[in-house]
């Protein structure tokens, strides 16, 4: 395939912010950024949108004009030019996001298939598990809910229908019992979706443990539970900050150690399956120490 055109316009996401849409050969890609992220991450857009949507029509187009795209390893033809126009570490002069958008709008319009096939995948021979998002906290109610960020659900059904039916069934129970247990809670919900409640982290984990367990029985399946902690969002340089911990001591201010020991006993009181980003993204070692539990240690932030 060989690129005749590269347009980038303005859109916004669905939280409102600036984005930009990529469109390839006729085929579009846009990519959206998240309210936490790593110190280690590179910057989604630069503050100025509209100059980068205006070097990509100017001087992106006109460059890559001619391309020519055989197969995925080919992308590195377009991953060098375009960060050849921001040599930062954080890429901050065109931000991340514009180079995913023009490599997913490429890939789209190379392939005359489903673009899991062009990437190698012939057969698709198990179905991932739906994590599902129940209830929100920290950024994603600009810290008027608990602290964590995602209180999750986990069926163990290897059925993804099966599975995604008890994530929308828990979430239908969590509301109902949100109303009974939160006098603040109207029925909101967060810029992502979860329910959007002022109870403090140990509350929800408690409620939703005790629902999950009730559906899975009707399911006959085990439901566990996961935690998104974005721990950067908590950490103030030296210590954890929490504002809603618990209803007997809402705020808490703790050290990575016992962070961790927290984590350790949240996920062993409660069998969590999965907790994402428990610490700051620094903290290697207390990683080290925390995938040693039964349970998905994960890093997303």
């Amino acid at each position: 395939m060989k690129i005749k055109e590269v347009i980038a316009r303005k859109i916004f996401d669905s939280n409102g912010n600036n984005a930009i849409e990529v469109e390839v050969n006729g085929s579009k890609a846009s990519i959206g950024s998240g309210a936490s992220t790593s110190n280690y991450a590179v910057l989604p857009y630069p503050e100025d949108i509209n100059k980068l949507v205006s070097l990509v029509n100017k001087t992106f187009s006109k460059d890559l004009k001619g391309v020519q795209i055989e197969n995925f390893n080919d992308l590195d033809k377009i991953e060098r030019y375009v960060k050849g126009h921001d040599f930062s570490d954080s890429l901050e002069k065109i931000g991340g996001n514009i180079l995913v958008a023009i490599e997913l709008a490429v890939l789209k319009s190379f392939s005359d298939e489903p673009l899991y096939k062009t990437l190698g995948v012939k057969k698709i021979k198990k179905m991932p598990i739906p994590l599902g998002n129940c209830i929100e906290g920290g950024k994603h109610t600009m810290g008027r809910g608990p602290d964590f960020q995602e209180f999750l659900v986990l069926p163990s059904t290897k059925k993804f229908d099966v599975a995604a039916e008890i994530n929308v069934e828990i979430f239908h129970k969590a509301k109902e019992e949100l109303k009974k247990r939160d006098r603040n809670f109207y029925g909101g919900r967060t810029m992502e979706g979860g329910w959007n409640c002022s109870l403090s982290n140990l509350e929800v984990i408690s409620l939703l443990k005790k629902i999950a367990d009730d559906v899975g029985k009707e399911y006959s399946t085990e439901v566990r539970l996961g935690l998104d902690v974005a721990g950067d969002s908590l950490w103030n340089g030296r210590r954890y900050e929490y504002k809603n911990f618990s209803r007997a001591q809402q705020k808490r201010n703790i050290s990575k150690e016992e962070q961790i020991d927290l984590i350790r006993k949240t996920i062993k009181n409660n069998d969590l399956g999965y907790v994402e980003d428990p610490l700051n993204d620094g903290d290697f070692d207390g990683f080290e120490e925390l995938n040693k539990e039964h349970c998905l240690i994960c890093g997303d932030d």
